[in-house]
């Protein structure tokens, strides 16, 4: 579950027995660049958080961090990002 801590910062919990917390950042120009401001903050955390899931276990995400950063690792997170943007508008339409 994902819970907004402030307009930057969002709490996000994972119930998978081992309940993780993380502390994600997205700055709101990091936002604006990512999605166009077509889907809400809290969606693209979900969607990072899964991201991440998909190529490391969840002991090896940081505990808190700064979303701009998964793209120094994995460069398709951008892609992927606007990818997932536009699926999300065309079930919306």
């Amino acid at each position: 579950s994902v819970e907004s801590l402030s307009a930057d910062e969002f709490s996000v919990s994972l119930e998978r027995g081992n309940n993780l917390r993380f502390v994600v950042f997205l700055s709101d120009d990091y936002y604006k660049n990512l999605t166009l401001l077509r889907i809400e903050k809290k969606r693209i955390v979900e969607f990072s958080i899964s991201f991440l899931l998909q190529r490391l276990t969840a002991d090896s995400i940081r505990h808190v961090f700064d979303l701009s950063l998964i793209r120094k690792h994995f460069p398709e997170f951008e892609s992927e990002v606007k990818a997932y943007c536009k699926r999300q508008l065309r079930f919306k339409a």
